[in-house]
């Protein structure tokens, strides 16, 4: 027998800590988490070597946006959010919502660089902490969204 499963409500910051209560969302956050700063290392890292040898960081951190989005899609779809649904869909939304966090990272690294002259390995540092938990409640509350935890999923 299936259940009707609601995952908790996050309008308000009680809400967000309630739903770090729920174990199907605290596992799926632990994962994203780890993904996160696997693959964000490893961006930061080449958009750091590709602005020190003389790119431009606005086209440096479009690059390794690519990238990074690219791998992060596949492993957060497979293992962070263990989803089953349609890869069209979820591919065009995670698309759509890393296009706006591209844009918001642009804005970060044009605000933090050329207008208040923080270093740039700083200024996108910060920019992908707070872009990724945005990401985190995009993905788990609209791209990977599901009816069913994990464990009821293969089941029906």
């Amino acid at each position: 027998m299936t259940t009707s499963f609601r995952q908790p409500r996050t309008s308000s910051p009680s809400g967000l800590l309630a739903a770090l209560k729920d174990p199907t969302t605290r596992r799926q956050a632990i994962r994203y988490g780890i993904v996160g700063v696997s693959v964000n290392a490893l961006a930061l890292i080449a958009f750091s070597i590709l602005v020190t040898g003389g790119m431009y960081h606005h086209i440096a951190a479009t690059l390794v946006f690519v990238v990074a989005m690219s791998a992060s899609y596949t492993v957060n779809r497979n293992w962070s959010f263990e989803f089953r649904g349609s890869v069209r869909r979820s591919m065009a939304g995670y698309a759509f919502i890393y296009f706006c966090a591209w844009g918001l990272n642009l804005a970060v690294l044009w605000i933090g660089i050329d207008l208040l002259g923080i270093h740039h390995t700083v200024v996108q540092g910060l920019a992908i902490i707070g872009i990724a938990c945005l990401l985190f409640i995009a993905q788990r509350y609209w791209i990977f969204k599901s009816d069913l935890p994990p464990a009821e999923k293969s089941s029906s």
